[in-house]
């Protein structure tokens, strides 16, 4: 992150501090200079310089190494700070790569945002406590796809259940390229596809984006863009849809079943007329290998852009004009790993609605897309956004959750929680307490 710790303000400007000063492709030039002041920013500064101007003060109070020690855990602290600061940054950034997608969907266009599932760990509907101990989980992996059909997105989750796997690269290939298969075979016009994965190995992986770009060409689907969220940068669309079928799972597993091996998992999903929009996959395991790529600085790349030149790579989504990334081996092959299908469940697309309630004057004002106001949804809303710094809240929980699927966050310049409110007036009780006890 290209920011100086003196230019408190210089991380405002995204263009600037996620440009790389030493590579000219992941690099922007501004327009403005970067020499104003953040009250905000100098606030910071000023406690940490406080901090260590107090542990100053007291090095003679202390043993030397005692005073090692605090310098230590204030030195890491520091530093944990100004990280955390440039990792909000990176993934408020990173996370306009998404939204730009949704907002440029169409018919002939898919977004499928993938991620693998915690393992599923085996369960009955009574059981003893040594069936309690040395469980092995149930592998499973999400993919949510995404399309716009005359203004109206909608939305599909294939959901692929594995008896044996490794997830490594060739079991995300494999579902990557039966997803597509799938998708064609639901929407046969579709010809353009994005994909948005975790930054687990598997998928910022030499072998999984060299592999990408053959995806598709049996099915005349061309990958245009690979995306990668930001590490620890929140939960996404696979997890909020892992947590639904878990809730239906359970209801199975409440009613006296046993949920136990891959079948039995697969029998909870599609129980009570299954869930709307979801494909179930039953696979056995993955057949085939990839070989092994490797991209000079992989875990330095955010976004990946396949045309007819080459693989080109972003450090950041859209800063600078990217850079061809050259894989070794230079060899490509097009035979891709593919999964044994043991039983399908197939669903279609399901729109995804935007409810809102009526208000009993009715002339409560609206902005486009009858969307109810902020103000309005200040006023009203019982569910607000967890996304950090996010204003925005709902009427309903299903409206919420459509807002972090396809929505835009509304960040606010500073937003204080009922738990920093406690905690400080917490604190105030305890200062007050203390000098009413001194000057006693």
């Amino acid at each position: 992150m290209h920011v100086s710790e003196t230019s408190t303000v210089a991380d405002h400007c995204r263009r600037f501090a996620l440009s790389d000063p030493k590579v000219a492709a992941f690099r922007i030039d501004c327009d403005h200079e970067h020499d104003h002041q953040c009250d905000r920013c100098e606030e910071i500064m000023s406690v940490l310089d406080h901090i260590d101007g107090a542990l100053e003060k007291q090095r003679g109070c202390i043993s030397e190494d005692e005073f090692e020690e605090l310098r230590f855990v204030v030195n890491q602290s520091k530093s944990s700070i100004m990280s955390w600061k440039a990792h909000i940054l990176r993934s408020i950034h990173q996370d306009t790569a998404r939204t730009d997608i949704l907002a440029s969907l169409d018919e002939f266009t898919i977004f499928v945002i993938q991620d693998w599932a915690m393992k599923y760990l085996p369960r009955k509907y009574r059981e003893s406590q040594t069936d309690w101990f040395g469980k092995r989980g149930i592998p499973w992996h999400l993919s949510v796809a995404f399309r716009k059909v005359v203004e109206k997105l909608e939305i599909m989750t294939f959901c692929h259940i594995f008896k044996n796997v490794t997830q490594e690269s060739e079991a995300v290939v494999a579902v990557m390229e039966d997803v597509v298969e799938r998708l064609k075979k639901a929407v046969p016009s579709f010809s353009t596809l994005y994909y948005r994965q975790d930054n687990a190995g598997c998928y910022h992986s030499g072998q999984t984006i060299v592999s990408s770009s053959t995806l598709g060409k049996k099915a005349g689907v061309t990958l245009k863009r690979l995306d990668f969220s930001d590490p620890q940068g929140g939960k996404g669309a696979c997890d909020r849809k892992a947590a639904t079928i878990k809730s239906h799972m359970n209801i199975y597993l409440n009613a006296g079943h046993d949920i136990s091996t891959p079948e039995q998992m697969c029998e909870a999903m599609l129980s009570s007329d299954g869930i709307p929009s979801l494909n179930v996959i039953l696979c056995g395991s993955v057949k085939g290998e990839v070989p092994a790529y490797k991209i000079d600085g992989i875990s330095l790349l955010s976004n990946i852009e396949y045309s007819t030149q080459g693989i080109r790579a972003w450090r950041a989504y859209g800063i600078g004009e990217g850079k061809i990334v050259k894989p070794k081996p230079a060899t490509l092959t097009d035979s891709l790993p593919e999964v044994v299908v043991l039983c399908v469940h197939e669903s279609s697309f399901s729109s995804v609605k935007h409810r809102t309630a009526k208000r009993d004057t009715g002339k409560a004002k609206t902005d486009q897309g009858n969307q109810p106001s902020v103000k309005q949804e200040e006023a009203d809303g019982l569910f607000s956004c967890p996304e950090d710094g996010c204003e925005k809240t709902f009427l309903r929980h299903s409206s919420m959750l459509r807002h972090l699927d396809c929505g835009k966050h509304q960040f606010t310049l500073e937003r204080e929680t009922l738990f920093d409110v406690s905690a400080r007036k917490y604190a105030d009780f305890l200062e007050g307490g203390t000098l009413l006890l001194l000057l006693s």
